[in-house]
């Protein structure tokens, strides 16, 4: 399930910001952070994901661990670009199948 409340706006960068509930049951691990870099990794987009004030890179593993994303918590998906649209559907697809865990 994802809260989403879509904001593009209107010019030639696309920027969408919404909110993802974390519902597989490890949280963002290892696997699943690497699952959204590797997504995220074909579009010239800025992806980040955000908890509580602080900002991960969608491009490091490093970063979106040091979020302590755990289940059931909501995380923030911000992603600005020419091609963030299509970066969005396919963040959101891997938080809606529960990064293909559960």
């Amino acid at each position: 399930m994802v809260e989403s409340t879509l904001s593009p706006e209107q010019s030639t960068i696309s920027k969408w910001s919404s909110n993802l509930m974390v519902l597989n049951r490890v949280g963002i691990h290892l696997r699943a952070a690497q699952m959204i870099r590797e997504c995220v990794k074909p579009f010239r987009s800025a992806a980040k994901l955000i908890k509580k004030g602080y900002e991960a890179d969608c491009r490091s593993i490093l970063e979106m661990l040091g979020l302590g994303a755990e289940f059931g918590e909501i995380l923030t998906v911000s992603i600005e670009g020419d091609d963030a649209t299509s970066a969005y559907q396919e963040i959101v697809k891997l938080f809606d199948n529960q990064f293909y865990e559960d």
